[in-house]
């Protein structure tokens, strides 16, 4: 299992000062070797939480980068120092104030659940498009990891706000989104809001690996799903059992 994630509902429980409605959420996809996804699930939050503190700026999607950067330095001086050869994708959302920072790089995608569908906000950065192919041949690389693109160029990183028209979101590593389309997670998604009840809900994020396994993945599968909103009020937006009791 080459695949790493973090899950962090509070970043206060790391660090008093910040917000406590502050949570980051990753998933990092390691390739030929777990050592870049293990080290950067280790580091990732002590990065951004470094920077947090210490930039210059206010502006948090700008922590963001170099909140990739500064990680990306680290990982590649340990890669040099231990030759190591394995890399990883990312795909990273920290939310604060009520907006979604996403970053990513990589073929791991990060995707908005609205009320009408699935939406992938995140570009793959995947060796199998043309342009990212060049992209990569031209960052002296054979395949997209951190250690061989110093600058990131690949990197995107984007803000959201997160507002009622968007009920929750999901990353995943390519092994989700090679084999289940848009329109299945949505529609597996919603089937599983309007047929089980409200204390099921820690399971959606299985079934939607599931659905990726009876399409064919033979993949890690890595997905995380977190509520936007209270998890009754996404319930009951789409038809779904909420108990009484």
């Amino acid at each position: 299992m080459e695949d790493r994630h973090i899950i962090l509902p509070t970043l206060a429980v790391l660090n008093e000062e910040v917000d406590s409605n502050d949570s980051l959420f990753a998933v990092f996809d390691g390739h030929h070797g777990p050592e870049c996804a293990s080290y950067a699930s280790a580091h990732f939050h002590t990065c951004l939480l470094e920077q947090l503190k210490t930039s210059s700026t206010d502006n948090k999607q700008e922590v963001m980068k170099k909140t990739f950067d500064f990680l990306d330095k680290r990982l590649t001086l340990r890669c040099e120092k231990e030759s190591i050869k394995s890399g990883t994708t990312a795909s990273c959302v920290y939310i604060s104030d009520g907006i979604a920072y996403t970053g990513w790089c990589g073929d791991s995608s990060i995707g908005i659940l609205r009320r009408d569908k699935i939406i992938t906000i995140s570009k793959r950065h995947s060796p199998s498009d043309p342009l990212e192919q060049k992209r990569i041949e031209e960052a002296g690389a054979w395949w997209l990891v951190f250690k061989a693109n110093r600058e990131l160029t690949g990197l995107g990183v984007e803000c959201i706000k997160v507002v009622r028209r968007y009920s929750s979101k999901t990353h995943a590593s390519d092994g989700v989104w090679d084999m289940v389309s848009e329109c299945e997670i949505y529609n597996t998604t919603t089937k599983f809001f309007e047929t089980h009840d409200i204390r099921d809900y820690e399971k959606i994020a299985d079934v939607i690996a599931q659905k990726a396994k009876e399409n064919g993945s033979s993949d890690n599968l890595t997905l995380i799903a977190v509520f936007l909103q209270p998890v009754d009020t996404v319930w009951k937006a789409f038809g779904g059992k909420v108990a009484t009791e």
